[in-house]
């Protein structure tokens, strides 16, 4: 499976699509899987980025999605499938927004990037800038132990974009 974004000229927001291959070669196109949220949601302009994985603890996937709301703040949030073919918000609120302003990722989150350590937790590796110019860089942030819905930012870690 291949999980990609589309944009919906009907709806006018990003979407997440589904094609599917039996070779990985030749690949069906089996349409949208994830639109845009519903008013007031984390994606109500439209659902982008995304990383697919297995849930350690149930059987099921996991979908980090990076979200648009109305003010086009982008934030990372949390979409659960049993079959990879239809998922559902696991929650309302994103799993991981924007740090504190004057910070180096203070305006965006995305392009989630999940693993899962092992031992019951799992980094979340994000793209991110802040409001100056030359803050671009991927930041990491770490599970709350199992709880694979809060994540705090690892402050030892920011790789800067080249210039």
């Amino acid at each position: 499976r291949m999980y990609y974004n589309s944009w919906d000229k009907a709806d006018g927001g990003l979407t997440v699509g589904l094609a599917t291959s039996t070779d990985g070669f030749a690949w069906k196109k089996a349409g949208q899987v994830i639109g845009k949220g519903e008013p007031g949601s984390f994606n109500e302009k439209g659902s982008g980025r995304r990383f697919v994985i297995d849930d350690p603890k149930e059987d099921q996937y996991l979908m980090y999605l990076e979200g648009i709301d109305a003010n086009n703040k982008h934030t990372i949030g949390l979409y659960k499938s049993r079959n990879g073919l239809e998922w559902e918000l696991a929650q309302d609120e994103p799993v991981f927004g924007p740090g504190p302003e004057g910070s180096w990722d203070s305006d965006f989150v995305s392009s989630p990037c999940v693993i899962n350590m092992g031992d019951g937790t799992c980094r979340l590796y994000y793209h991110s800038y802040g409001k100056e110019p030359g803050t671009s860089g991927i930041g990491c942030a770490e599970s709350d132990g199992d709880d694979w819905t809060k994540f705090k930012r690892v402050s030892k870690l920011r790789l800067k974009s080249w210039p």
